[in-house]
This record gives C-alpha cells, sequence and structure tokens, in this order.
C-alpha cells in the first residue's frame, strides 16, 4: 500500500494573510544578520568593509566588485530578477581575462549562490509555521 501524501498548493499572498514574516524584506533582514556566520560555515572568504560590514562573496557578486558594500533593498524586493543581474563588465575588468582570474570569478560565483541557497533555505526554515518549517530548498 502507497502511503497518501498531501499537496499543498497555495496563491499569492496566504502567507502574508497568516503574518508570516515571508517578504522578501524578512529575507532581507535575516541574510544581514546571518550571512557572516553562513559564509563561516561555509569557509567562505569574507573580508570586512571600512564601516565594519561583512563582505561575503554575494556582496562582491551581486554588488558593486570594485566597492563591495551591504546589497542595496532593491536586490531583495526583486530578488529573483536580481540574480541574473551581473555587471560582467565590471567582473571581467576586476577579475581578468586569464585562466587565474575565470577560475577566481567562477569560485566566487559559485560561492556566493552556495552562501544564498543556505540562508534562503535557513530563512524559510525559521519561520516557525510546521508545516511551512518542513519545505526543504535543495542544493
Amino acid at each position: 500500500m502507497i502511503p497518501k501524501r498531501k499537496l499543498f498548493i497555495i496563491g499569492n499572498g496566504f502567507d502574508r494573510w497568516q503574518n508570516l514574516p515571508t517578504s522578501y524584506g524578512d529575507f532581507r533582514n535575516y541574510y544581514n544578520k546571518n550571512a557572516a556566520a553562513i559564509a563561516k560555515r561555509l569557509n567562505a572568504p569574507t573580508e570586512i568593509s571600512q564601516d565594519g560590514t561583512i563582505i561575503t562573496p554575494v556582496e562582491r557578486i551581486y554588488g558593486d566588485i570594485f566597492k563591495p558594500d551591504k546589497l542595496p533593498g532593491e536586490f531583495f524586493w526583486t530578488f529573483e530578477s536580481s540574480l541574473s543581474l551581473l555587471d560582467d563588465q565590471k567582473l571581467n575588468l576586476y577579475f581578468g581575462k586569464t585562466d587565474r582570474g575565470l577560475y577566481e570569478l567562477q569560485e566566487t560565483v559559485e560561492r556566493a549562490q552556495e552562501i544564498l541557497r543556505h540562508a534562503f533555505s535557513g530563512w524559510i526554515q525559521s519561520i516557525g509555521c510546521g508545516w511551512l518549517s518542513s519545505v526543504f530548498i535543495a542544493s
């Protein structure tokens, strides 16, 4: 006998109607609070900006590669489309086109994506709704 499973299909806004902290602003707050710890756990390189902000590969790749700082709110408000908006010209200028530079670019992009996957998964699991916190985001 095959065990029955339940599939929940929830429309846009259901989570917010339930007063769950699931806006991208909530994700931004979670990311800003946890990014350094996630990067450390993943052994990703970090540095500290002049104002004391921890800079991870995410800020390098999705921010200004030459002056990395906290990601702007727009990055989170348009999260899905922001992931595709890389400034390839600046990245090529910064890393160069040598084999070493291309390798470092690839490593940095992969680290940034790994940090974001872990941050997003951790945020979902932190929401605290029984059925929602069991959701697994594949890596």
